[in-house]
């Protein structure tokens, strides 16, 4: 019989939710309750760019934005690494196709 987990995948979505007031902020600040975190490591890019746009469009300032990255960085979060592309095609595939 195996045991639940407490391991939740996040996304950047719920990331920014821990930094920038936003619909379901709580809920999204529920998961830091002692879960273990996991996310691909697409996450740092993400919530950089999520971060960028809000100063860019006047919701946070350039201050804050930094701020709240830097509280990001701080949460202990198991960065999952993403399966690259291969480099070449498989016979029959189109040259975009990513195998998975």
């Amino acid at each position: 019989m195996r045991r639940a987990s407490n391991a939740v995948v996040i996304d950047a979505n719920v990331a920014i939710k821990w930094v920038a007031p936003e619909p379901e902020s709580a809920s999204a600040r529920a998961l830091l309750d002692g879960r273990k975190l996991l996310a691909p490591d697409l996450l740092v890019g993400d919530c950089s760019n999520i971060l960028r746009k809000k100063a860019s469009r006047g919701e946070m300032d350039h201050e804050t934005s930094f701020v709240a990255a830097r509280a990001l960085e701080r949460v202990e979060i198991e960065l999952v690494p993403m399966r690259r592309y291969p480099a070449e095609p498989r016979p029959g595939a189109g040259a975009r196709s990513p195998r998975f």
